[in-house]
């Protein structure tokens, strides 16, 4: 996949062509994250369409990942992409962010202290569409300092709707994608309110719960 993002004039064109999205941006030659508005949505995971690894993508380094999240400190954790031949530097999949604020309750229900600590494991349980879980279930982060979850792009495919050419098409579509939270396997996503970095190639969401998570339109 290229690393630049294209930006022609006929966006603006092609996405008012597109229905309904659940994001857009204001400006897709932003440097900086764009906030577009969310309107609620679920969708069946038939309809769904899923981001997907390119076919010349480097396999994952690692599948899963666990640290330990402190009531008072910020953590941070990412999965990685194994570097490209030659390459000094792995391209990040997934990136996950707890701030010292951002625990809440335990599964339990019961609440932090200043200093208490819990172990989250993240796992991609579908490394084809890119679904990614996180435990323990039934956690809970502050809605004033949510948790913050990242998916980039930068190494998925680029040919999104399927025609064999990569074209301002396919950015519509990308403009119209999201971070979509599964509560149980089988069950209905919800769309998650969805940031858009075009400079850095990446989606951002701030969950304040646990679940299965991708990126889909």
């Amino acid at each position: 996949m290229t690393n630049a993002y294209r930006c022609l004039p006929l966006l603006g064109l092609l996405l008012g062509a597109c229905t309904a999205p659940p994001t857009q941006p204001t400006d897709s030659s932003a440097a900086g994250p764009t906030v577009p508005p969310v309107a609620a949505r679920v969708a069946d995971e038939s309809d769904l369409a899923f981001l997907q690894p390119a076919a010349d993508a480097p396999p994952l380094a690692a599948t899963q990942v666990s640290f330990w999240a402190v009531k008072g400190q910020d953590r941070r954790v990412s999965l990685y992409y194994h570097a490209r031949p030659g390459a000094t530097d792995s391209s990040e999949l997934v990136r996950f962010r707890v701030d010292k604020r951002s625990l809440r309750r335990r599964p339990d229900g019961r609440s932090f202290a200043t200093g208490d600590s819990i172990l989250i494991t993240i796992t991609i349980v579908d490394a084809q569409r890119l679904i990614v879980d996180f435990q323990p279930s039934g956690l809970t982060f502050d809605q004033k300092y949510p948790a913050r979850l990242w998916f980039k792009w930068t190494e998925t495919e680029d040919d999104l709707n399927g025609d064999h050419v990569v074209d301002t098409a396919d950015d519509a579509i990308r403009l119209t994608s999201a971070i979509w939270g599964q509560e149980t396997v089988g069950g209905p996503w919800t769309v998650l309110a969805t940031e858009f970095d075009l400079a850095s190639q990446e989606v951002e969401a701030k969950p304040t719960s646990f679940t299965r998570y991708a990126v889909a339109y």
